[in-house]
C-alpha cells in the first residue's frame, strides 16, 4: 500500500496510507522539538528516525504528500544533527541514553542533502559514516559495534544505512568539508532545554553541551 497504492489491491490501501502520515506527523509533533532535537536523546530518538525518514520518502516517491515540504521539523533534525555531533563527528553526544553508541548510520542525510538542496547535509554524512570512516563506513557499523562494543550476537540490524548509501550516495555532488561550512557554533532548543556551543568548525575545536529537563 505504501509503495505502489491502489495498485497494490490491498481493499484498505488508503487507510495504511493514513496511519502512516498521521505516525509521522505525531511524532514529529510530539517527539522532536521545534530546533530538531529528540526529547528521547540522541540513542533512541534516532533509532526512530531510522524510519521515519523512511516512510516520509516512501510517502513523497508514492506521491500522497510531501512531508519533506510539510513539516518543518524533518529538516530541524539535520541542522540540530550538526550540533549534537562531536568536533571531529566520531559520534554524537550522549543525550539521555546510547549517545555515544547509537545512531550507527545517519543515511537519511543523503536524500535530504538533496532534496533541500543542502550540501552540508552530505558532508556531515562524510565525516560521520562516509566510504573511509574507522567505525561505520556507509554506514555499515556492525563490525565495530561488535568488536569494540558487544562481542557476540547483537539484536540490531543497520542495513538500511548501506541501503541508503546505495541508494542516495552521489560520489560526484559537490560536498564541501565541515571545517569550511560557515554554519551557527552555537544553539539553544528551549524545548529539549540544551544548549550546544564550539568554538569552530574544525576537529580540535572546544565543545559544550548544557542540558536540562532532567536529561545528563
Amino acid at each position: 500500500s505504501l509503495v505502489w497504492g491502489e495498485a497494490s489491491a490491498h481493499p484498505e490501501w488508503r487507510t495504511v496510507l493514513g496511519h502512516a502520515i498521521q505516525h509521522c506527523r505525531c511524532y514529529l509533533k510530539v517527539g522532536v522539538d521545534p530546533s530538531g532535537f529528540g526529547y528521547e536523546g540522541t540513542g533512541y530518538s534516532y533509532s526512530v528516525y531510522h524510519y521515519l525518514y523512511l516512510l516520509v520518502q516512501v510517502l513523497r516517491q508514492h506521491g500522497e504528500v510531501d512531508l519533506y515540504a510539510e513539516e518543518p521539523r524533518l529538516r530541524q533534525i539535520c541542522e540540530a544533527s550538526f550540533h549534537l555531533a562531536f568536533p571531529d563527528a566520531s559520534h554524537l553526544i550522549n543525550s539521555n541514553d546510547h549517545g555515544l553508541l547509537l545512531p550507527l548510520s545517519m543515511g537519511w542525510l543523503l536524500p535530504c542533502a538533496d532534496i533541500y538542496q543542502e550540501p552540508a547535509y552530505r558532508a556531515l554524512w562524510y565525516a560521520y559514516e562516509g566510504p573511509d570512516h574507522p567505525c561505520r563506513p556507509y554506514g555499515d557499523g556492525m563490525a565495530w559495534f561488535r568488536r569494540e562494543v558487544f562481542p557476540g550476537p547483537a539484536a540490531i540490524d543497520e542495513q538500511m544505512g548501506m541501503v541508503r548509501a546505495l541508494l542516495y550516495w552521489d560520489a560526484s555532488a559537490p560536498t564541501p568539508p565541515l571545517t569550511t561550512l560557515s554554519r551557527p557554533r552555537e544553539v539553544y532548543a528551549p524545548g529539549t532545554e540544551q544548549i550546544c556551543w564550539r568554538s569552530s568548525w574544525r576537529p580540535e575545536a572546544v565543545y559544550l553541551n548544557l542540558q536540562g529537563a532532567g536529561r545528563s
